[in-house]
């Protein structure tokens, strides 16, 4: 086998700039439904902990049901850039500084979680509140 000559490899960066260039942007629906969907589950599942019996049953799946959705509506979106052939950039390799990063992601929910294993009644709407805003705002930064 030989190697790519300058050209091959001029048009295949030229093919794959285009591919990239035409490729479909993410939803504008996606960011508000996932930010929903995260907090709707993070509601019912820290809303069930503190009941028993059928309310503790009926929350816990319901939030069990949110969270596959959410993660079922992830995955068809990345089958769906898969088969265009372009991903966007992965959150690890975003220009910005690893602490930032980090907090971007992952700070504010876990302060969330925290809190609403630690209150109950309308605080734990609060916390849902908080990680539903804080997954559309970090899909909705991720898009522009």
């Amino acid at each position: 086998m030989h190697a790519p000559t300058p050209q091959d490899t001029l048009a295949l960066a030229t093919a794959a700039t285009e591919r990239a260039r035409n490729a479909p942007p993410t939803p504008r629906w996606f960011p508000p439904t996932m930010g929903m969907l995260g907090g709707g589950a993070t509601m019912l599942i820290t809303a069930a902990l503190p009941t028993d019996g059928a309310a503790r049953t009926v929350l816990g799946i319901a939030g069990i049901v949110l969270t596959l959705l959410l993660f079922g509506l992830m995955a068809w979106l990345t089958g769906v850039r898969r088969k265009v052939g372009v991903m966007p950039r992965a959150v690890a390799d975003e220009p910005t500084r690893r602490w930032l990063r980090i907090g971007l992601f992952a700070v504010p929910p876990l302060v969330a979680g925290a809190l609403a294993a630690l209150v109950s009644g309308w605080q734990t709407v609060a916390a849902g509140a908080v990680i539903g805003a804080w997954i559309w705002y970090s899909l909705t930064r991720r898009r522009a």
